[in-house]
Formats: C-alpha cells, structure tokens, sequence
C-alpha cells in the first residue's frame, strides 16, 4: 500500500466523512443501482427528503463524489468518480465476509451446543 503524505491526510479524512453517512450511501447506492437519477427519484429510493437530498448531493458534488448535468428542467446526477464505486465494493465485499462468518459461527454454535444437549439427555 503507498503511503498517503501528511499533506493529503486531511483530504482522505474530508472523503471518508463523506462516505461516513448513512444517507449519502443510499444515495450512492441508488445511483450505482440507476446510473444516473433525478433528485426526486433519488429522494424516493433513498427514503429521503427532497431538501435533505439536495443538501448531501451538493456536498457530494463539491466533494467530487457525485458528478451532475443538466436535461431541460432537470438536474440528472451519477457517481464521479470511478473509484468511490470500486471502494465500496471493497467495503461490501468485506461486510458480507464477516456477516457470513458470524452466521456460520451461531449456526455451528448452536449446532455443537445442540449435540451437547443431545448427548447428556442420552446419560
């Protein structure tokens, strides 16, 4: 992995905090689903507002991770950047390894605690 230079970190810091809301993520996700929406449709699939949907896409915009244009009346967004849908997809990836991992871990607990119970009622 290349080290990020000091001068950098704060940028890395301000992307992250991006990405550290829950509701710019279901915006995110909405738009790697669609490809490219309108605000509404965008409020309506992420469960949120209007004004609170426009406030986080012009944060997103600012911040680079979302990309918008112009059709007639409407303002049609898409992800910006390439590489926020490559670092989801990493984290999600990941999320679903462990989730499978505790899965398996209560299903084999629970499947050994069950042969216990089963064999001290054999005694």
């Amino acid at each position: 992995m290349q080290v990020l230079p000091d001068a950098l970190l704060g940028d890395a810091a301000r992307m992250f905090g991006m990405l550290a809301d829950e509701s710019r993520l279901r915006l995110l996700r909405a738009l790697h689903e669609a490809g490219e929406l309108g605000v509404g449709d965008l409020a309506s699939r992420a469960g949120l507002s209007l004004a609170n949907t426009s406030q986080h896409l012009n944060r997103m915009a600012a911040a680079g991770l979302v990309a918008r244009r112009r059709d007639g009346k409407n303002v049609l967004y898409r992800i910006g950047d390439p590489r926020v849908e490559e670092l989801c997809r990493l984290v999600c990836h990941g999320l679903r390894e462990r989730a499978q991992e505790r899965w398996d871990r209560q299903v084999n607990g629970a499947a050994a605690a069950d042969g216990v119970a089963g064999a001290s009622h054999g005694r």
